[in-house]
């Protein structure tokens, strides 16, 4: 319990008081392993899946004409999910890296949810929405911050590198089928 070292008398007695409130206040919940898990892997998973259902049903999918190599829509469901897992996975190999100032923990936090932001309107834009020239610039900026936080996680963590850079890929795949249905419609 937070206690105000004005009260204390004894100097040797106030240091010990400030030392125990200083970590007090800066305790950091995401040091605690299952919660950084709880945040970063199942955080990230559960707006994957919220992203999937703001995408709709996909039926006017099915009625353009699509690009030569186009999957079906159960696909982008079930690697959606599948890539939104590897990204928890990535951010928390990356935040929990040690030796790593928390300056530039915090950048790479804020690159990853910056890029996840832009993509999780992406479907809702793109299949819900059917706003096709819009949706591809918004998934070109999305490659983007996706290109750029994949620089900093392979620079900091291999796996998460490794990890991040399918998602990256499976990013380059979606501008190819969003710009052909963009250009066939």
């Amino acid at each position: 319990m937070y206690k105000p070292c004005f009260f204390v008398k004894n100097q040797k007695q106030r240091g010990k008081v400030m030392k125990k409130n200083k970590t007090q206040l800066n305790y950091n919940p995401l040091n605690n392993i299952w919660f950084a898990i709880t945040v970063f892997i199942l955080g990230t998973t559960l707006l994957g899946f919220l992203a999937s259902v703001g995408g709709g049903r996909m039926q006017d999918y099915l009625n353009w004409e699509r690009p030569p190599i186009s999957a079906l829509p159960i696909c982008y469901f079930v690697t959606r999910m599948i890539m939104y897992l590897m990204l928890g996975i990535s951010i928390y190999l990356v935040y929990k890296e040690p030796n790593r100032k928390k300056y530039n923990k915090n950048i790479d936090l804020i690159c990853f949810y910056s890029q996840l932001a832009f993509y999780f309107f992406f479907p809702l834009f793109f299949f819900r929405l059917g706003l096709l020239i819009f949706s591809s610039v918004w998934l070109g900026i999305s490659i983007i911050l996706a290109i750029i936080t994949l620089v900093r996680f392979w620079a900091n963590n291999l796996a998460a590198g490794i990890m991040y850079s399918t998602y990256t890929l499976w990013l380059l795949y979606l501008f190819y089928v969003t710009l052909g249905i963009t250009l066939l419609a």
